[in-house]
């Protein structure tokens, strides 16, 4: 996890939280004149029981609203044009601009969601450098892959049960599934709902801890550490009276860059298990077969089926889940916190990381 100097969360995130639940206060037709439906990129809002991200579960059950990375809010490209954007680059640029139109009568909404999303983009770019440590590569390897990367800023509201109805529920606020790209920031308020699967086929409850935000590992990265690292499967599964928000950031490479699996990960005489593949042809693949496909094709067969999952048992605090179901060596996760205790002292800042149950 990363804890959250209280600068931030005054500057940040509290402003953003109270856009956000205003947000959803807004009538149903405002909401839906900025759905998804009209996005070609699967920018603006999704209705609850609009998602299914899990076949083998119930239909979402939550609102949605996100936005795709545009450079003209990057502070690394704020001063320069789309018309400066190389074609190949400009493919795989996936904002739009009718989310905002459709929201501005919400005072500040856009202002606070933006500088969300930069502070988030900042932390990503930070950490893509850790990763590359991590894996004995140079800590700027990853640089020139991340100059106009997968961004994706996303607001989730998941509507609280009264006892009766949590009693007879049979639903999951948001499906059994892997993310996409190289690995996610989570922010999440108090109620808790979270919950990862471990190696044996337990979902275990990721207990929210005040002050800090959860990195998920994702397909992407997994994909290019020959599984060095695992994706991590998770969902929401929550009962509580209260309404749960959270503020999911996914982060990954440029659309356009095809990579394939790091030298660095294979030990003599080991075979690549993935072909060059880029963040943009995984995201397609992703659309057009359904979870449980996309979690053998994209990332192996060699992880829990979704026919597997159990109700969960025990608890688990949040943090970055570098092995839940994987074979991340001990020296591996030591190297890891190493390398993040360094950059810690050197940015004043603080970050625990262990390992999942």
């Amino acid at each position: 996890m990363h804890f959250v100097r209280p600068s931030y969360k005054f500057a940040i995130f509290y402003p953003c939280l109270t856009l956000c639940r205003f947000f959803k206060t807004q009538p149903k037709d405002i909401k839906h004149s900025i759905r998804k439906e009209l996005s070609a990129n699967y920018n603006g809002y999704s209705a609850v029981g609009t998602v299914h991200v899990s076949p083998s579960e119930s239909v979402d059950n939550k609102e949605s609203f996100q936005w795709r990375y545009d450079p003209r809010y990057d502070p690394m490209h704020s001063q320069s044009s789309l018309s400066s954007i190389s074609p190949e680059v400009l493919a795989g640029i996936r904002g739009e601009e009718f989310v905002w139109e459709g929201t501005k009568h919400i005072e500040g909404f856009k202002d606070a969601s933006i500088t969300y999303w930069q502070e988030c983009l900042s932390l990503a770019r930070r950490l893509i450098r850790l990763f590359a440590l991590a894996l004995d590569l140079e800590e700027d390897h990853f640089d020139s892959l991340v100059t106009y990367p997968g961004a994706d800023g996303v607001y989730n509201f998941y509507p609280g049960k009264s006892p009766a109805e949590a009693a007879v529920a049979k639903d999951v606020g948001l499906g059994s599934h892997t993310d996409l790209q190289c690995f996610t920031l989570l922010w999440q308020d108090l109620i808790g709902g979270l919950q990862i699967l471990t190696r044996d086929g337990q979902w275990i409850k990721a207990t929210p801890i005040p002050g800090t935000i959860v990195v998920n590992i994702g397909d992407f990265l997994q994909r290019v550490s020959n599984d060095c690292f695992v994706s991590t499967v998770h969902r929401v599964f929550s009962r509580a009276r209260s309404d749960r928000i959270s503020m999911p950031f996914f982060f990954g490479f440029n659309f356009n860059e095809k990579v394939g699996v790091l030298e660095s990960c294979l030990s003599d005489g080991e075979v690549a298990k993935y072909e060059p593949m880029s963040c943009g042809e995984v995201r397609q693949k992703s659309l057009s077969v359904s979870n449980i496909q996309v979690l053998t094709s994209l990332v192996g067969a060699n992880r829990v089926q979704p026919s597997r999952y159990k109700q969960d048992r025990g608890t688990c605090s949040s943090g970055i889940k570098l092995k839940h179901i994987g074979n991340i060596a001990n020296s591996f996760c030591l190297r890891i916190i190493q390398l993040c205790n360094l950059w810690l002292l050197e940015n004043r800042n603080s970050l625990i990381i262990h390992r999942s149950r």
